[in-house]
């Protein structure tokens, strides 16, 4: 995971309720992930090997970057976007 942020980051005052929103002029977002699984199946009778698979291995990424009040985002899975 990295980021790199140049702008104004958002001010929160104590002494005013309200705050001013981040003001970006380059932004960007970047997360890489992998998983490995490897599964084996023995009997518990006679402690003998049944199944072996894997291993599997898998890889995703995430890229997230914006340009003043634009922004776009690539990625290989699906995305939430409810949040």
């Amino acid at each position: 995971s990295k980021e790199s942020f140049l702008g104004i980051p958002q001010i929160q005052s104590i002494l005013l309720p309200v705050s001013v929103p981040e003001l970006v002029l380059y932004k960007a977002q970047e997360q890489d992930g992998f998983a490995k699984i490897e599964i084996a199946v023995s009997d518990a009778a006679s402690g003998g090997l049944v199944h072996h698979s894997g291993p599997a291995r898998a890889t995703t990424y995430a890229r997230h970057r914006q340009i003043l009040f634009f922004g776009w985002y690539r990625t290989d899975t699906t995305r939430n976007t409810k949040d």
